[in-house]
């Protein structure tokens, strides 16, 4: 009798513990319950955002007119959005790694971080540490490869430049910007076609003088600076893009697609990442939310608050899609691919 009752006690406090929660999980901050999952934005402390791009600039206000769309709907939500540039950004992903997947911590990633990890100037790793919640908005118009008009006006196409290198092996001056994304895309096409180029570097401001001072011959620049160069200063003749060019001015400058290139093109989105010991149901509730308010956004919803950032990103040029997870974790494979063949070889 008394194992009897013995064995009735112990199964009674096995009943108890089970029920009161007795596995714990102790992986970082990721312990909210499924209640709180579902609650997010959570409402009883703010939520941080951290990014490298500049209060007041383009990037940095549709990251906040997007982050208005999305906390909108929650009452007593709010949320905080960090710039801070500093070592490129690499300061805010520690802060972000440091606070762990707890909903309340994230930063506003780019090809920076993918950059940083392969070239080892970041502490932690895009691919191993962190999380792609969904995609943000990003710049939607491509770059260009710009040729130069006072040192070889002569070249006026893409197949141009290309018979150019190939009968000057090495004295095309290509300006670059070295460790960013600017000589990914030009190295993979140099790669492709087999040119053997000079590389200058050139960043900043001094592109623009660089190029009207004939000290480069060409250069990738972005949409609004090809514009305001290509009546005196340079010729654009390829879009860094598999899509259509939109801009009337450009209209004749052939993409990735039209050469049959679309291999070579690199995604360069921003995404929204946090820690990756994340509650995977809080994953999918974050995800949920930004894709909610990308689709309000693709679909031009009434809403003041959605017509804002709308207004902005067409502006701007500006792109958002309402990503998946698996989605978001496919174009940061991709952005490894590329930029590791390139930057992995120094």
């Amino acid at each position: 009798m008394k194992k009897a009752i013995a064995l009735l006690l112990a199964l009674v406090m096995c009943f108890g513990l089970a029920a009161c929660g007795g596995s714990s999980n102790n992986g970082g901050s990721n312990n909210n319950n499924s209640a709180a999952v579902k609650e997010w934005p959570f409402t009883d402390n703010d939520i941080t955002v951290y990014t490298r791009n500049s209060a007041g600039g383009a990037p940095f206000l549709g990251q906040q007119y997007f982050l208005d769309v999305v906390f909108k709907d929650t009452k007593d939500a709010s949320y905080l959005l960090v710039d801070d540039a500093t070592s490129g950004g690499a300061v805010c992903v520690d802060k972000t790694y440091a606070a762990g997947g707890d909903g309340y911590t994230f930063y506003v990633a780019g090809s920076e971080v993918v950059i940083g990890d392969i070239l080892g100037t970041f502490d932690h790793s895009m691919k191993k540490d962190f999380i792609a919640l969904g995609a943000l908005p990003s710049n939607g118009a491509p770059n260009y490869l710009c040729i130069s008009k006072k040192t070889l006006p002569d070249v006026k196409t893409f197949q141009d430049f290309v018979d150019w290198c190939k009968a000057h092996p090495g004295e095309f001056r290509l300006g670059y910007g070295p460790n960013a994304i600017g000589e990914v895309i030009c190295k993979l096409i140099m790669d492709h076609y087999g040119l053997d180029v000079k590389w200058v570097i050139s960043e900043g401001n001094d592109n623009t003088t660089n190029i009207m001072g004939g000290i480069i011959d060409g250069y990738l620049f972005n949409q609004t600076k090809t514009l305001s160069l290509m009546q005196d200063t340079v010729t654009p003749v390829l879009a860094a893009s598999t899509l259509p060019v939109n801009k009337a001015e450009l209209k004749g400058v052939p993409n990735y697609t039209d050469l049959g290139i679309g291999e070579l093109f690199v995604p360069t989105g921003m995404y929204l990442i946090a820690k990756n010991d994340m509650d995977p149901e809080l994953a999918k509730a974050i995800n949920a939310k930004l894709r909610a308010a990308a689709e309000k956004v693709k679909a031009k919803d009434s809403d003041e608050t959605v017509q804002i950032l709308v207004k902005h990103m067409t502006t701007q040029e500006q792109v958002v899609e309402p990503k998946t997870l698996e989605e978001c974790q496919a174009d940061i494979d991709a952005l490894y691919k590329a930029i590791d063949a390139v930057l992995g070889k120094k």
